[in-house]
């Protein structure tokens, strides 16, 4: 029987165990930013909490009562920090502008908001949850003294 040198029994095992890779590269989960930026986003759900009263009907789900027309508008972010809204295939106004709203946008509370800043007026909205196929973000505003919060549910049509 041949003996193997110590050597080449050495040399064998250091090339076996250079060759196991510990765990490969480690991969940072999309931030907010480039998540909202991987649009563009349709608006596929919108409601309403407490209901609000329509020609005498409590009504929350307010996506029901929308025109197709805006049903179809697209929301675009930039990772540059600038959207826009554009009315989609049908338009509520045929004289209306293609891209209807437009201007900046950004964070802010560690991405647990976001304000639109466009055609003279700043909106805020809390993000309620973002990732790659669905964006969902929260207004709070109130009318006649009652407090309502409005949620926005976008899909991303990418």
């Amino acid at each position: 029987m041949k003996t193997i040198p110590f050597f080449v029994l050495i040399t064998l095992a250091l090339f076996t165990f250079s060759a196991c890779e510990k765990g490969g590269d480690v991969v940072d989960p999309p931030s907010n930013t480039e998540l909202i930026a991987d649009g563009p986003w349709e608006l596929i759900g919108q409601m309403v909490d407490p209901p609000v009263t329509v020609n005498g009907t409590p009504v929350s789900n307010e996506f029901a009562q929308l025109d197709e027309c805006v049903k179809d508008n697209i929301l675009d972010f930039t990772e540059t920090g600038s959207f826009t809204i554009d009315e989609g295939v049908t338009k509520c106004d045929s004289t209306n502008a293609q891209l209807f709203n437009y201007g900046t946008w950004s964070f802010s509370d560690a991405e647990t908001k976001i304000t639109l800043d466009g055609n003279g007026t700043n909106n805020e909205f809390n993000v309620v949850s973002i990732d790659r196929d669905k964006l969902i973000i929260s207004e709070i505003f109130t009318d006649n003294n009652l407090t309502f919060t409005r949620t926005f549910t976008f899909e991303d049509i990418n």
